[in-house]
């Protein structure tokens, strides 16, 4: 899923679209595992979780968030 960004300035938004980038090609490099690109995730974005699983197909799902403040940031990730 992509990531969602939740700091205050949103200049810096494009920090979950990098994570979401990368983690996506380091997931996919992952002998026998299946990927989905992050433009299939996007269009269920907001969803539950169990609804975009069936969506599309898959038994595993990743979420996060990045956040960024002063002198802080922030990167969370879970599996679903």
């Amino acid at each position: 899923m992509p990531f969602r960004y939740l700091g205050a300035d949103r200049a810096n938004a494009y920090l979950a679209d990098i994570i979401t980038d990368d983690l996506t090609t380091y997931l996919s490099d992952i002998p026998r595992s299946l990927v989905i690109a992050r433009s299939s995730a996007e269009a269920l974005n907001g969803r539950p979780a169990q609804d975009i699983g069936r969506a599309l197909h898959v038994q595993y799902l990743v979420e996060g968030s990045v956040a960024v403040g002063p002198g802080r940031h922030a990167c969370q990730c879970a599996p679903d």
